[in-house]
């Protein structure tokens, strides 16, 4: 058959697969069944997997909402509807059947209604009211914690798609990439390596301090020396993921990742072990400060650096205990402009940590060439270099891994919905960056920094701390010259520096208090923090007695949950604090699966009596 004698069957070919599609298409958006005559189509749910802290607590978890829909064909009583919806959905009547006027066919009238405003929907359509208008059943997101650990989880938008944070970033690992043939699809879980305790209480240490100090913002982080997973990460101010849209765009950034800043003083812990490690100093090397840097370079120019006060003969270990901006950049003097950079983008600056966010920056590190004469004095105490807080804390990995290049780890583990382990934290060392020698002699420095220097107001009695406070100036973007007015406070601290557990990084941007110093302003936020994680992990000091146990866990009591007559809120609760339900006869208890509660039926809030099924969904 010729192609002209071919058309008319490909026409009616074609005209028969276009009318299946419209037929099937109907149905899907007519909605019930009893309004079409025909069962309607209908696509799998697909459920947004849970995020855990690192003990399995968890920090975002999907709900089960409704919109409210209307298909415009059917809906026979426009004006009758709009006058029933209005008083329920807090809508005037006007705007609702406008839109059903404008419309001609599948619309949204309001996404994902409360439970009362589905209650009454449904009590209406029970009395054959609202034809047309129908409730598609939708995944919400909730936070139960709030404002805790937003800046890592991010939040999604109303179709539970990720927007920022790891809820972005790692979108395709909590949604099911493809659409089976289940009814119902879960995406897999995400543990996060934080402690959602600590998370809280440096949280209420930073917002305290932002108060104390009037400043704009307070950044705190703790790693895990060992193994280099995140404990805590915090910006304050942040913003509650159940309703971002009330917050600022400032609240929402993730600064500990997007922001570069000039970390001051604090930088000098990498400078000096660079430069320790390269044998371009040693420990005993001395260094005359007057107060000032100078130096002429071979072009005539004089570069002139001011330090914070006259210090005289200082070594790398006095330079660390005094932060002495003239010893540094004298040391620095002693190393080549190359190995200088080789030996700092060893450290990781000038490139991203590779942490599962988005927006993380990569610092600002121009390359050996681009250096003016000031650029290495300058950068030997931190300036001229652009680092973000996530880079601090992986340099600071190094020294406290005994020189070992470890990367940070904030992902702990992630299972699929069947439980089977699909990726997991891996603090392996990728390369060796210092000798254990420079990382310790690095360590021994800073205890004296604590113990007699700038950051002896971090000092906890019984535990030996190593660290290293900074006041950094910040340049002003409107003038391109370093501002009068506006600091940044911080201190990075290694506990115990012995054989370092923790890694505490504190920032305090803009203080406007009684102090800009970060030995006498973050020094006591570090101390605070130090006082809680010894009091948390059970950490020995000095002088306490060391008492072996026979290895038996003693788990604490539970709670004992109550069933009166509405339906409590389970989700969240671990299989184990409701092991005693089992034993209740008037009702029909169904536990489903490990772990924690993710589903259960009847809802919260539901009205419940005895003989009546309850089914708890464990994950």
């Amino acid at each position: 058959m010729k192609w002209p004698d071919r058309y008319p069957v490909f026409l009616i070919f074609t005209g028969i697969i276009t009318l299946i599609v419209l037929i099937q298409y109907g149905r899907i958006m007519l909605g019930s069944e009893g309004e079409t005559g025909s069962k309607p189509l209908s696509f799998p749910l697909v459920e947004r997997g849970p995020i855990y802290d690192r003990h399995g607590k968890v920090l975002a978890i999907s709900t089960r909402l409704h919109s409210l829909t209307a298909w415009i064909p059917s809906l026979t009583q426009p004006e009758e509807s709009s006058g029933l919806l209005s008083p329920i959905l807090g809508i005037s009547q006007d705007k609702l059947l406008g839109s059903f006027q404008s419309a001609k066919g599948f619309i949204y009238i309001k996404r994902k209604i409360s439970p009362a405003e589905t209650q009454a929907v449904e009590d209406l359509k029970t009395q054959g009211k609202l034809k047309g208008i129908n409730l598609e059943l939708e995944f919400g997101r909730s936070y139960p914690d709030r404002a805790l650990a937003s800046t890592v989880l991010g939040y999604v938008g109303t179709d539970n798609t990720g927007l920022a944070g790891i809820e972005y970033s790692l979108n395709d690992i909590l949604l099911p990439p493809e659409i089976g043939e289940e009814k119902s699809l879960m995406g897999n879980s995400i543990f996060l390596t934080l402690d959602l305790n600590i998370q809280l209480f440096l949280r209420q240490a930073a917002q305290e301090a932002l108060e104390t100090h009037k400043a704009d913002n307070v950044t705190i982080l703790v790693a895990d020396a060992q193994n280099a997973e995140i404990l805590g990460y915090v910006n304050y101010p942040d913003f509650d993921p159940n309703d971002f849209n009330k917050s600022s765009a400032f609240d929402r950034q993730n600064r500990i990742a997007e922001r570069s800043i000039e970390p001051g003083s604090v930088f000098k812990i990498f400078t000096v072990a660079s430069m320790l490690e390269k044998k371009a100093i040693a420990p005993f090397s001395e260094f005359f400060c007057n107060g000032h840097y100078e130096k002429t370079m071979q072009s005539g120019e004089v570069i002139s650096i001011k330090c914070n006060a006259v210090h005289g003969r200082v070594t790398p270990e006095e330079i660390l205990r005094y932060s002495c901006n003239a010893g540094a950049a004298y040391a620095s003097d002693l190393m080549d402009p190359k190995g200088f950079e080789s030996a700092l983008r060893d450290m990781g600056f000038g490139e991203k940590t590779g942490l599962p966010f988005s927006g993380e920056a990569q610092g600002i590190f121009p390359d050996q060439s681009k250096w003016s004469g000031r650029t290495k004095p300058t950068i030997a105490f931190g300036q001229e270099i652009g680092v973000t807080a996530l880079q601090m804390i992986q340099a600071a990995l190094i020294v406290a891994h005994q020189g070992d290049f470890i990367k940070p780890q904030l992902i702990k583990q992630v299972l699929s919905p069947t439980g089977e382990v699909l990726s997991q934290s891996d603090s392996k060392a990728l390369r060796k960056v210092l000798s254990a020698e420079t990382a310790q002699k690095v360590l021994d420095m800073l205890t004296r920094t604590v113990e007699a220097g700038t950051g002896q107001k971090a000092r906890i009695e019984g535990i030996l701390i190593g660290g290293k406070t900074g006041t950094a100036q910040v340049r002003d973007p409107a003038t391109g010259k370093y501002s009068a007015d506006n600091f940044i406070a911080s201190m990075m601290t290694f506990m115990p520096a012995t054989e370092p557990q923790f890694i505490i990084y504190v920032l305090i941007d803009h203080p406007r208090g009684f102090s800009i110093q970060g030995g006498q302003i973050a020094a006591p936020v570090t101390k605070k923090v130090g006082e809680r994680l010894i009091h948390y992990f059970g950490m020995a000091k000095t002088g306490d007695q060391i008492i072996n146990h026979n290895g038996k866990a003693v788990l604490a009591p539970v709670r004992p949950i109550s069933l009166g007559d509405e339906m409590p809120n389970l989700q969240g609760l671990s299989k184990r604090a409701l092991l005693p339900l089992l034993s209740r006869q008037d009702y029909h208890i169904k536990f489903q699966g490990e772990g924690w509660v993710v589903h259960q039926s009847p809802p919260p809030g539901e009205p419940i009596k005895p003989g009546m099924a309850i089914e708890l969904e464990f994950r």
